[in-house]
């Protein structure tokens, strides 16, 4: 069963962080239309990894790691849910 992890809106928002052990996986699923950013934790910090947009609304992060997903300002709601 999904969760929510960043709820849907059009502000700029980002949500809190994923931590996958290694071996570990999730689905990042878009919810709306828009485009989301995949980050992960780096030294210096947080890096686009990847994107959720309407041509890839689906994808999976795999551990070890630390994620989380950025929406920048958007006149359509978006959202991910986590699976």
């Amino acid at each position: 069963m999904a969760t929510v992890l960043l709820e849907s809106g059009t502000t700029a928002d980002q949500s809190p962080t994923v931590v996958l052990a290694d071996g570990a996986s999730a689905n990042l699923i878009m919810v709306g239309n828009g485009t989301i950013q995949i980050q992960i934790a780096s030294a210096s910090g947080y890096v686009t990894a990847g994107y959720l947009d309407s041509q890839y609304p689906v994808k999976n992060i795999a551990g070890p790691g630390t994620y989380r997903v950025s929406r920048e300002l958007t006149t359509v709601a978006v959202g991910v849910d986590r699976e």
